[in-house]
């Protein structure tokens, strides 16, 4: 996406517990950037439809951690920034290309994630 070297330019929090908060924000927002532009993932297409809810508001979020609040936190406009995502989104959709050339990628495991044996 076009837009992300903006990710780089954010304002400086106050205090290091804010910069925390910061970042942990923007891993959020990250996390949901690149699920919308390869189409989720392989073994969890489902990411795509939640991040959707979630940019959209139609799900609930943990304070500090909506859309909303993590595009104002970063200085980004959330309006602008849900209008590409959603148009991006359309896109891979209506691209099955996206998907059969994405069919490697895997979700990233998160702590406490139980790895399932193979025979």
């Amino acid at each position: 996406m076009e837009d992300a070297f903006l990710l780089n330019s954010r304002p400086k929090p106050q205090s290091d517990a804010a910069e925390n908060v910061l970042k942990l924000q923007l891993a959020c927002l990250e996390n949901a950037i690149r699920t919308i532009v390869c189409g989720g993932y392989k073994d969890a297409p489902q990411y795509l439809e939640q991040d959707i809810l979630w940019i959209t508001g139609q799900t609930p979020s943990q304070p500090n951690f909506s859309f909303n609040e993590i595009c104002e936190s970063a200085g980004y406009d959330p309006d602008a920034w849900r209008e590409r995502l959603l148009q991006k989104a359309d896109e891979v959709r209506d691209d099955p290309s996206v998907r059969r050339t994405l069919r490697n990628v895997t979700r990233p495991r998160a702590k406490g994630d139980r790895i399932k044996a193979t025979r």
